[in-house]
């Protein structure tokens, strides 16, 4: 790229950072680093998820364990840089925390914001594109 030209989206896009917080849990005496999830990694939580709703009792809430799953996928440990929960049956240890409903679903609101999942998060996003429409499409 010369001086003075302007940059690509393309490169615009490869040099974007992505969205990183760290939040205190002190009801767990520790930090805990939610990253937002690449595509790549947007799409594995959306198979995990599936997965994990196939195996769900009959009758369950597609909602049942979202918190969850989205923690073990966008919380890291910020003094190793690894992810805090990975380990086969992470998901349903923390659906099983006693008492622990509203620090699960404080980190995943966070999550889900930082993620873009939320309605915050696509409003946000509305605000800040122009061309958007107002109204998002019905789903079917």
């Amino acid at each position: 790229r010369k001086k003075g030209e302007a940059m690509s989206i393309r490169d615009k896009a490869k040099g974007a950072r992505p969205g990183v917080q760290d939040v205190p849990v002190p009801e767990w005496d520790c930090t805990i680093r939610i990253k937002a999830m690449s595509a790549n990694e947007a799409s594995d939580f959306v198979e995990r998820r599936a997965e994990e709703l196939k195996k769900a009792p009959e009758g369950a809430s597609d909602f049942r364990g979202f918190w969850s799953s989205l923690l073990v996928a966008t919380c890291w440990d910020p003094e190793t840089d690894e992810l805090a929960f990975g380990q086969e049956g992470d998901v349903e240890m923390l659906n099983k925390l006693p008492g622990q409903a509203a620090v699960i679903s404080r980190l995943g609101q966070i999550a889900s914001d930082l993620c873009g999942l939320s309605q915050k998060a696509r409003d946000a996003a509305g605000k800040d594109s122009s061309g958007t429409p107002e109204e998002e499409p019905a789903t079917p």
